[in-house]
């Protein structure tokens, strides 16, 4: 068994580029659990400006983007491993937990909400199988905040 789960075939799909990204990432020893602490601060910070557009959508981006820093740079430094993707996707849906129960008085947040609870399920659909397969709500909801 891997110590993390492989790909769906979504996910493969823009990996690709991703990965063309990671090439260029300096090969700079930091801890890639710092770089998801870090993410997880700033998506409390996106809980406080999340009515101030366009700011909320850029808070998130780079939520995201330390989201996939974190991943990034523990493939880079050969620091991946199978508690490295657990404490990944447990930051993945505490923040996706947090934006969501904020979110959950409009009709858009109690979906958003309802494909969260999915996206838990999936999450032990992954860790048993072996197989990644999450839904990308806070990419999904950063366009519905670009959008709306």
């Amino acid at each position: 068994m891997s110590s993390t789960p492989s790909k769906n075939k979504i996910l493969t799909f823009y990996r690709k580029y991703l990965n063309i990204i990671e090439k260029y990432l300096p090969k700079v020893e930091v801890e890639p659990s710092l770089i998801s602490i870090l993410g997880v601060v700033i998506n409390i910070i996106f809980l406080y400006f999340i009515n101030s557009f366009p700011l909320n959508v850029v808070i998130l981006f780079v939520a995201l983007a330390f989201d996939f820093l974190d991943g990034a740079f523990a493939r880079i430094l050969n620091k991946s491993s199978r508690e490295g993707y657990l404490l990944d996707v447990f930051f993945d849906r505490l923040t996706e937990g947090l934006i969501f129960i904020v979110v959950i008085g409009s009709i858009a947040g109690k979906i958003f909400f309802i494909l969260f609870m999915i996206n838990i399920i999936l999450n032990f659909y992954s860790i048993k199988t072996n197989k990644h397969l999450s839904i990308p709500l806070r990419f999904s909801y950063m366009v519905y905040l670009f959008f709306v």
